[in-house]
Protein backbone atom coordinates (compact mmCIF):
# COMPACT_ATOMS: atom_id res chain seq x y z
CA UNK A 1 0.00 0.00 0.00
CA UNK A 2 2.79 2.41 0.87
CA UNK A 3 4.51 1.86 -2.48
CA UNK A 4 1.25 2.21 -4.42
CA UNK A 5 0.23 5.43 -2.64
CA UNK A 6 3.56 7.11 -3.32
CA UNK A 7 3.23 6.24 -7.00
CA UNK A 8 -0.46 7.00 -7.59
CA UNK A 9 -1.24 9.71 -5.02
CA UNK A 10 1.96 11.68 -5.44
CA UNK A 11 0.82 14.63 -3.32
CA UNK A 12 -0.53 12.50 -0.46
CA UNK A 13 1.14 12.08 2.94
CA UNK A 14 0.80 8.41 3.81
CA UNK A 15 0.78 7.52 7.50
CA UNK A 16 0.45 4.39 9.54
CA UNK A 17 -2.53 3.79 11.81
CA UNK A 18 -1.69 4.80 15.37
CA UNK A 19 -4.41 2.60 16.82
CA UNK A 20 -3.06 -0.56 15.23
CA UNK A 21 0.50 0.20 16.36
CA UNK A 22 -0.49 0.97 19.95
CA UNK A 23 -2.75 -2.09 20.04
CA UNK A 24 0.38 -4.22 19.55
CA UNK A 25 2.16 -2.64 22.50
CA UNK A 26 0.89 -5.10 25.16
CA UNK A 27 1.99 -8.05 23.00
CA UNK A 28 5.49 -6.61 22.57
CA UNK A 29 6.25 -5.83 26.22
CA UNK A 30 6.62 -8.79 28.56
CA UNK A 31 7.11 -9.51 32.22
CA UNK A 32 6.44 -7.00 34.95
CA UNK A 33 6.43 -4.09 32.52
CA UNK A 34 3.30 -5.48 30.89
CA UNK A 35 1.44 -5.00 34.18
CA UNK A 36 2.84 -1.51 34.71
CA UNK A 37 -0.18 0.75 34.15
CA UNK A 38 1.95 3.87 34.64
CA UNK A 39 4.24 2.91 31.74
CA UNK A 40 1.26 2.28 29.47
CA UNK A 41 -0.34 5.58 30.45
CA UNK A 42 2.86 7.53 29.86
CA UNK A 43 3.39 5.86 26.49
CA UNK A 44 -0.14 6.63 25.31
CA UNK A 45 0.03 10.20 26.58
CA UNK A 46 3.32 10.68 24.75
CA UNK A 47 2.43 9.32 21.33
CA UNK A 48 -1.17 10.55 21.12
CA UNK A 49 -0.40 14.21 21.92
CA UNK A 50 -1.49 16.55 19.11
CA UNK A 51 0.32 19.59 20.53
CA UNK A 52 3.83 18.24 21.05
CA UNK A 53 6.73 19.31 18.84
CA UNK A 54 9.03 16.64 17.32
CA UNK A 55 11.99 17.71 19.44
CA UNK A 56 9.90 17.44 22.61
CA UNK A 57 8.61 14.03 21.61
CA UNK A 58 12.12 12.72 20.96
CA UNK A 59 13.45 14.00 24.27
CA UNK A 60 10.56 12.53 26.26
CA UNK A 61 10.71 9.23 24.38
CA UNK A 62 14.38 8.78 25.22
CA UNK A 63 13.77 9.66 28.87
CA UNK A 64 10.90 7.16 29.03
CA UNK A 65 13.03 4.40 27.48
CA UNK A 66 15.83 5.06 29.96
CA UNK A 67 13.50 5.17 32.95
CA UNK A 68 12.10 1.72 32.20
CA UNK A 69 15.24 0.18 30.69
CA UNK A 70 13.81 -0.20 27.21
CA UNK A 71 16.68 1.34 25.23
CA UNK A 72 17.45 -2.00 23.53
CA UNK A 73 13.87 -3.09 22.89
CA UNK A 74 13.79 -4.14 19.22
CA UNK A 75 10.15 -3.40 18.46
CA UNK A 76 10.09 -0.04 20.22
CA UNK A 77 13.28 0.96 18.44
CA UNK A 78 11.75 -0.07 15.11
CA UNK A 79 8.65 2.03 15.81
CA UNK A 80 10.82 4.97 16.85
CA UNK A 81 12.82 4.75 13.62
CA UNK A 82 9.59 5.29 11.62
CA UNK A 83 8.09 7.77 14.09
CA UNK A 84 7.56 10.32 11.32
CA UNK A 85 5.03 7.93 9.76
CA UNK A 86 2.64 7.60 12.70
CA UNK A 87 3.31 10.04 15.59
CA UNK A 88 1.13 13.23 15.41
CA UNK A 89 4.05 15.45 16.45
CA UNK A 90 5.44 15.03 12.94
CA UNK A 91 2.20 16.03 11.21
CA UNK A 92 1.21 18.99 13.36
CA UNK A 93 1.61 21.49 10.48
CA UNK A 94 -0.60 19.58 8.02
CA UNK A 95 -4.18 20.99 7.83
CA UNK A 96 -6.78 18.70 9.42
CA UNK A 97 -4.08 16.14 10.26
CA UNK A 98 -5.68 15.12 13.55
CA UNK A 99 -8.91 14.11 11.86
CA UNK A 100 -7.06 11.20 10.25
CA UNK A 101 -4.75 9.68 12.85
CA UNK A 102 -6.12 6.16 12.44
CA UNK A 103 -8.02 4.04 9.95
CA UNK A 104 -11.12 4.29 12.15
CA UNK A 105 -13.07 6.32 9.61
CA UNK A 106 -12.45 3.72 6.93
CA UNK A 107 -13.20 0.88 9.35
CA UNK A 108 -16.42 2.52 10.54
CA UNK A 109 -17.58 2.86 6.93
CA UNK A 110 -16.83 -0.79 6.30
CA UNK A 111 -18.67 -1.75 9.46
CA UNK A 112 -21.72 0.34 8.61
CA UNK A 113 -22.12 -1.35 5.22
CA UNK A 114 -21.60 -4.80 6.68
CA UNK A 115 -24.66 -4.30 8.89
CA UNK A 116 -26.96 -4.60 5.89
CA UNK A 117 -24.87 -6.73 3.57
CA UNK A 118 -22.95 -10.01 3.51
CA UNK A 119 -20.57 -11.69 1.10
CA UNK A 120 -23.39 -14.07 0.13
CA UNK A 121 -25.52 -11.26 -1.34
CA UNK A 122 -26.20 -11.08 -5.03
CA UNK A 123 -25.27 -7.89 -6.87
CA UNK A 124 -28.88 -6.72 -6.73
CA UNK A 125 -29.09 -7.39 -2.99
CA UNK A 126 -25.82 -5.57 -2.44
CA UNK A 127 -27.05 -2.50 -4.33
CA UNK A 128 -30.29 -2.46 -2.31
CA UNK A 129 -28.32 -2.66 0.94
CA UNK A 130 -25.93 0.02 -0.28
CA UNK A 131 -28.76 2.40 -1.14
CA UNK A 132 -30.38 1.77 2.24
CA UNK A 133 -27.18 2.67 4.06
CA UNK A 134 -26.59 5.75 1.92
CA UNK A 135 -30.17 6.90 2.59
CA UNK A 136 -29.50 6.57 6.33
CA UNK A 137 -26.38 8.70 6.05
CA UNK A 138 -28.21 11.32 4.00
CA UNK A 139 -30.99 11.42 6.58
CA UNK A 140 -28.52 12.05 9.41
CA UNK A 141 -26.92 14.76 7.32
CA UNK A 142 -30.30 16.45 6.76
CA UNK A 143 -31.02 16.30 10.49
CA UNK A 144 -27.65 17.93 11.24
CA UNK A 145 -28.28 20.63 8.62
CA UNK A 146 -31.74 21.30 10.04
CA UNK A 147 -30.32 21.72 13.54
CA UNK A 148 -27.82 24.21 12.19
CA UNK A 149 -30.31 26.21 10.13
CA UNK A 150 -32.98 26.27 12.84
CA UNK A 151 -30.72 27.12 15.76
CA UNK A 152 -31.34 30.47 17.41
CA UNK A 153 -28.29 32.46 18.41
CA UNK A 154 -27.99 32.99 22.17
CA UNK A 155 -24.79 34.76 23.07
CA UNK A 156 -22.84 33.90 26.18
CA UNK A 157 -20.00 36.44 25.98
CA UNK A 158 -21.51 39.65 24.49
CA UNK A 159 -18.82 39.56 21.82
CA UNK A 160 -19.49 40.20 18.14
CA UNK A 161 -17.00 37.47 17.31
CA UNK A 162 -19.28 34.88 18.92
CA UNK A 163 -22.14 35.78 16.59
CA UNK A 164 -19.77 35.59 13.64
CA UNK A 165 -18.70 32.11 14.73
CA UNK A 166 -22.37 31.10 15.02
CA UNK A 167 -22.97 32.17 11.42
CA UNK A 168 -19.79 30.52 10.16
CA UNK A 169 -19.81 27.08 11.79
CA UNK A 170 -22.30 24.22 11.95
CA UNK A 171 -24.32 23.81 15.13
CA UNK A 172 -22.13 20.94 16.35
CA UNK A 173 -18.84 22.76 15.73
CA UNK A 174 -20.15 26.02 17.20
CA UNK A 175 -20.91 24.17 20.43
CA UNK A 176 -17.21 23.25 20.61
CA UNK A 177 -16.08 26.73 19.55
CA UNK A 178 -18.08 28.36 22.37
CA UNK A 179 -16.04 26.39 24.90
CA UNK A 180 -12.86 27.75 23.34
CA UNK A 181 -14.26 31.27 23.19
CA UNK A 182 -14.91 31.41 26.93
CA UNK A 183 -11.37 30.37 27.89
CA UNK A 184 -8.96 32.96 29.27
CA UNK A 185 -5.62 31.55 28.06
CA UNK A 186 -3.25 34.05 26.43
CA UNK A 187 -0.47 31.96 24.84
CA UNK A 188 -0.72 29.78 21.74
CA UNK A 189 1.38 27.11 20.12
CA UNK A 190 -1.34 24.50 19.69
CA UNK A 191 -2.18 24.88 15.98
CA UNK A 192 -5.78 24.03 16.81
CA UNK A 193 -7.17 25.35 13.51
CA UNK A 194 -4.59 23.43 11.49
CA UNK A 195 -5.31 20.26 13.44
CA UNK A 196 -9.09 20.15 13.52
CA UNK A 197 -10.47 23.08 11.59
CA UNK A 198 -11.66 25.67 14.11
CA UNK A 199 -9.93 28.44 16.03
CA UNK A 200 -8.53 27.80 19.49
CA UNK A 201 -9.21 29.58 22.76
CA UNK A 202 -5.90 31.42 22.48
CA UNK A 203 -6.70 33.11 19.18
CA UNK A 204 -10.18 34.00 20.40
CA UNK A 205 -8.59 35.63 23.44
CA UNK A 206 -6.42 37.82 21.21
CA UNK A 207 -9.42 38.87 19.14
CA UNK A 208 -11.42 39.56 22.28
CA UNK A 209 -8.77 41.94 23.60
CA UNK A 210 -8.51 43.69 20.24
CA UNK A 211 -12.28 43.67 19.68
CA UNK A 212 -11.84 42.04 16.27
CA UNK A 213 -15.22 41.13 14.79
CA UNK A 214 -14.46 38.93 11.79
CA UNK A 215 -11.36 36.75 12.14
CA UNK A 216 -9.88 35.05 9.12
CA UNK A 217 -9.06 31.43 10.11
CA UNK A 218 -6.88 30.86 7.08
CA UNK A 219 -4.65 33.81 7.96
CA UNK A 220 -4.36 32.71 11.58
Amino acid sequence: MKAAISEVFTNARHRLCMWHIMKKLPTKIHGDLLQNSELMALMHRLVWSIHMKPSTFETRWQLLMEEYGLQDHDWLNDMYSIRDQWVPAYFRDIPMCCLMKTTSRCESSNSSFKVNSTSANTLVQFMLCYETRIDNQRYRQRVAEFKTSSSVFMDSTDLAIEKHAFELYTHAIFTEVKLELRNQSVSCSCNNFIHIGYLCRHIFCVYRVNNRKNPCPVCC
